[in-house]
């Protein structure tokens, strides 16, 4: 869903001063050449967007031309509103015996008859069926008196607010509207605000506020708001309400779900019923006309399932028959092409993921609701989705902020995990699923819900998993909520076709345990509320991996553009029940004039610690800087001299973030920075908070590393007395390749720990701090009092042993 901006407030910052640019100044002057104008930020920046412009290819520039001709055209017709039962009725199959009532009050141009007719029409029809009809609904809500009264209680006070006519979206600040709502208010240049105005989900809170209370004030509420828009808000591109398709799309979900929770009130007069129909087929015409067939990203994918929707649920329009077809073959086709093989939606954003895997629950509870039949391959898409989004969400159930993300969003209709498992029967995963919430109830309705309920729940284990097509490793100790649970990145920056939603987070980490998010990715806040602040939470600064030279891994043009965006490739993947290990690498700074290489290695002994290794090899001088974003609230002690951090919560628990470096490197916190933007995190769209952030710096030539244990501890657990040493190595034979290979003694009050990382080293000798193994990986852990063994598991090897070196007489004499 790319923000964008209302036609009456466009804005947009410029690219002048962009980092990103400046690598090749530097090289021009370090090559004792001058910088001429021709090769200004500026200039080059424009000749970058250009150039991928152009590599999209002559198919998308027709697709988009011709696009953009449409709404050009259009902007010199006057606007075409179907307002009216008759005009209404010119755009239904008349001749339809069904409809004979609604053809003769048409015929004598009576608009009362025709509103009456419709209206009766459409309460008592039973074909098609929408997701819920009217008998079910005394048992949908029993079943959210049962199950999620607290949503219930939270859907009441939003619709006695608007009521009110108090509107809050976003975390801002909430707004009064004394008089008639402004539909275009724009609360501190917050556009996504006035977006979420004009979306009118609150509609549905109205009318399932209505179902729960029987309160005929939320049906005339609605009824007013829904005129006094189409008032002021009629169908052209001129207008800011209908400048997005892809708004028009969200406003048909929320519209849909509106007529079937009001049109059975006594209270919702003919007339606002009609308005309503009329309302949803110009809709329908306005996105089958302008539908973004260029935007194969989100947009194409959610435009589609509204388009298809409006044809399924109203085959009376004469167009309902092409909007389904049309709807259903591009979901289907954009679905195939944007999920990975893994079920990671190719934007790498998991706020759309989510989205897009609600979105897909709605359709195939539709689908199943009229016996269409949709090919097979998708339901296999969304189980494959629902599954990445059960192993991604944490131990608390909140879901990391991977790419453009928030916790909430008004396009977060249904939670695709919970609905999904029911909906598709998955008892494999019912243990680890969330509940079923209010919307999901709603959606399901109560013999789904009853069956999902009563059948038992399999074992499940979400324990360790590689996602590798989408690019993601999430890392698990145990299945209780206060487990150690990380997410590394290891995938590509954002979706190939539009990387929009992508960050410049290559190599980024996520960690949680003892029940608190420790280090975490600082989300979204604004595409548009300045481009600093833009630049800080999508840049590489904004995230747990290593910056070089003050550049980011990608070069970001502006709010959404990249370009040559840093690629990554994992080299390897292993986990077992004592431990897992990853190492991946990305290109991001090869770009340099000195390249630099990033290859990240994590070892995580479960559920214990973690130890992250950074190697940036390469050539020349550089500054190196190494960020762990903290979550706000937590306090933060550190020592600059040793580089030690000690981050603690409320609750007690705590988090020792040690370096186990030979070279030191200095410690800086920061927390709530502005000149330049740092130490933040978002957690809501538009609203951010101070946050700390622990950062390690180094100017130093390369090769270099930083290494980094990372020891969560619980606030039972008294605090850990740790020590962390590298330990020389020696290969018998040598190893061709040193970078990757490394031996850690971990020391704390009880334990003595023995970490070895030598991937591709099968067969070799590796001799550590008395012991010898053929293992590419290790892990030993002893009592420390007693010595005795409690651990060993290697991987690629079966021996490890003391070992005694022979004694050098070569100067004994």
């Amino acid at each position: 869903m790319r923000s964008q901006q209302l036609a009456t407030s466009r804005s947009r910052r410029g690219v002048e001063a962009l980092p990103d640019q400046r690598p090749n100044q530097e090289q021009n002057q370090k090559s004792g050449q001058k910088t001429h104008i021709m090769e200004s930020p500026r200039l080059h920046a424009w000749l970058q967007k250009a150039e991928l412009f152009a590599a999209k290819g002559l198919g998308y520039h027709r697709t988009y031309a011709h696009w953009r001709v449409r709404r050009l055209a259009s902007r010199l017709k006057p606007d075409t509103t179907v307002s009216t039962g008759l005009d209404l009725a010119a755009m239904l199959h008349l001749e339809k015996p069904e409809l004979a009532q609604v053809c003769a009050a048409h015929l004598q141009k009576d608009e009362k008859a025709v509103n009456l007719a419709l209206n009766a029409y459409f309460r008592t029809r039973q074909t098609p069926r929408f997701l819920f009809d009217v008998s079910q609904i005394d048992e949908i809500v029993a079943l959210v008196n049962r199950h999620d009264e607290a949503n219930k209680t939270q859907t009441i006070q939003t619709a006695d607010q608007i009521c009110q006519g108090i509107f809050s979206f976003r975390k801002a600040d909430p707004v009064v509207f004394a008089g008639p709502v402004e539909w275009q208010h724009c609360p501190n240049g917050n556009t996504d605000w006035t977006w979420d105005l004009n979306r009118h989900a609150y509609f549905e809170s109205l009318g399932r506020a209505y179902w729960y209370t029987g309160d005929e004030r939320y049906v005339a509420k609605f009824s007013d708001l829904l005129h006094d828009w189409l008032a002021h808000n009629p169908a052209s591109v001129r207008q800011p309400s209908w400048s997005s398709v892809f708004e028009v799309a969200f406003r048909i979900n929320a519209w849909i779900g509106a007529l079937h929770l009001f049109q059975h009130s006594p209270s919702l007069d003919e007339a606002t019923h009609t308005a309503l129909l009329a309302g949803l087929w110009t809709h329908g015409q306005f996105l089958d006309t302008y539908l973004e067939l260029h935007a194969q990203n989100n947009h194409l994918l959610l435009e589609s399932k509204s388009l298809a929707m409006l044809g399924i649920l109203f085959p009376e329009f004469k167009a309902a028959a092409r909007w389904r077809e049309r709807g259903l073959t591009i979901f289907c086709q954009e679905l195939r092409a944007q999920v990975c093989a893994d079920g990671v939606h190719g934007e790498r954003a998991s706020l759309y993921h989510r989205i897009i895997s609600g979105e897909l629950l709605e359709l195939l509870v539709l689908a199943d609701q009229n016996a269409i039949a949709l090919p097979p391959e998708i339901a296999q898409i969304f189980t494959k989705m629902v599954e990445f989004e059960l192993w991604l969400t944490k131990p608390d159930g909140q879901v990391p902020l991977v790419g453009d993300s928030a916790l909430e969003d008004m396009h977060l209709r249904y939670s695709g995990v919970s609905g999904g498992a029911a909906l598709m029967q998955l008892h494999h995963l019912k243990a680890a699923a969330p509940d079923l919430g209010e919307r999901e109830l709603w959606l399901l309705g109560p013999q789904r819900v009853a069956a999902y309920l009563g059948s038992a729940a399999e074992p499940v284990e979400v324990g360790s998993r590689a996602f590798a097509e989408g690019g993601y490793i999430t890392m698990r100790g145990e299945s209780d909520p206060a487990s150690a649970y990380a997410l590394f990145d290891c995938g590509p920056f954002g979706y190939a076709l539009d990387s929009t939603h992508g960050h410049a987070d290559a190599l980024n980490l996520e960690l949680y345990a003892h029940g608190q998010s420790w280090v975490v990715d600082p989300g979204v806040y604004s595409t548009h509320l300045g481009w600093q602040w833009r630049r800080f939470f999508r840049g590489t600064r904004g995230h747990n991996t290593v910056v070089v030279d003050g550049q980011d891994q990608s070069r970001l043009l502006d709010w959404r553009r990249v370009y040559r965006p840093a690629k990554t490739s994992l080299q390897a993947w292993i986990s077992n029940p004592t431990f897992d290990f990853v190492a991946a690498s990305h290109d991001g700074y090869e770009r340099l004039a000195a390249p630099i290489t990033h290859q990240r290695q994590i070892f995580f002994v479960k559920p214990h610690y973690w130890i992250v290794i950074d190697q940036l090899s390469g050539a020349g001088e550089h500054a190196f800087d190494l960020y762990f974003h903290l979550m706000p609230g937590l306090v933060v002690h550190h020592d600059p001299a040793s580089g030690a951090a000690h981050v603690e919560n409320e609750q007690g628990a705590r988090l020792q973030v040690l370096p186990v470096d030979d070279t030191l490197s200095s410690l800086e916190l920061i927390t709530g920075a502005t000149e330049p933007v740092q130490g933040w995190v978002s957690r809501y769209s538009g609203e951010k908070s101070p946050a700390p952030v622990l950062r390690y710096h180094r100017q130093t030539a390369a090769p270099t590393c930083f290494c980094t244990l990372l020891y969560p501890e619980s606030a039972a657990a008294a605090q850990s007395s740790i020590q962390a040493t590298h330990l020389a190595v020696t290969t018998e034979p040598t190893l061709a390749d040193q970078t990757t290979l490394s031996a850690l003694r971990i020391e704390t009050d009880e334990h003595l720990d023995h970490l070895v990382i030598a991937p591709d080293s099968a067969g070799i000798a590796k001799r550590f701090d008395g012991y010898e193994t053929d293992a590419e990986l290790l892990y030993m852990r002893r009592q420390k009092a007693s010595g005795a063994l409690l651990a060993l598991e290697m991987h690629k090897g079966s021996q490890c042993h003391p070992f005694e070196p022979q004694p050098d007489y070569t100067n004994a004499l």
